[in-house]
């Protein structure tokens, strides 16, 4: 008898990595069972949204590619900043914890000051100087304070 297939949950596939990561998923179509939104598919600034999509998948896997990515205007638009790379993240982890999935979450360096010449470790303390990257961070904390199991991924360009 074989393994279940395993239900996979990829937000916001619209966006560079998101949609590098849908196609290169559509790879393993066979072994997951691939649920694939773009920003506009849902929302996740809305709990009830978020809710509503984990209950009805119950995914084993969550990868969240959806970020406000737009540092400069996050110094001005820092409400829309804070909802969708702190408050975003949150959502998806209580889902994570509360369906068993693992929550794959994509983070920045900018959690960081970039005063350091060599590269940072995961484990140095974080010092954002600015609002996207202090988004970022608080998104990552508040993934942690959730008690979902979860992978945090810190990207550089």
């Amino acid at each position: 008898m074989s393994e279940p297939t395993k239900r996979v949950l990829l937000i916001a596939n619209n966006g560079q990595l998101g949609y590098a990561l849908a196609n290169k998923l559509l790879n393993y179509s066979n072994k997951y069972d691939i649920h694939s939104f773009g920003k506009r598919g849902l929302d996740i600034s809305s709990e009830e949204d978020i809710q509503a999509v984990c209950d009805e998948i119950k995914p084993n896997y969550i990868i969240n590619c959806a970020a406000y990515t737009n540092v400069d205007c996050a110094e001005t638009n820092t409400e829309e900043c804070f909802e969708i790379n702190t408050n975003g993240p949150e959502r998806l982890a209580m889902q994570a914890f509360k369906h068993n999935a693992l929550l794959i979450h994509i983070s920045t360096d900018y959690i960081f000051d970039g005063i350091k010449i060599e590269p940072y470790d995961e484990e140095e303390m974080p010092n954002p100087i600015s609002v996207y990257g202090k988004s970022k961070l608080f998104g990552e904390k508040a993934i942690q304070r959730s008690k979902c199991k979860h992978i945090i991924l810190r990207t550089s360009w």
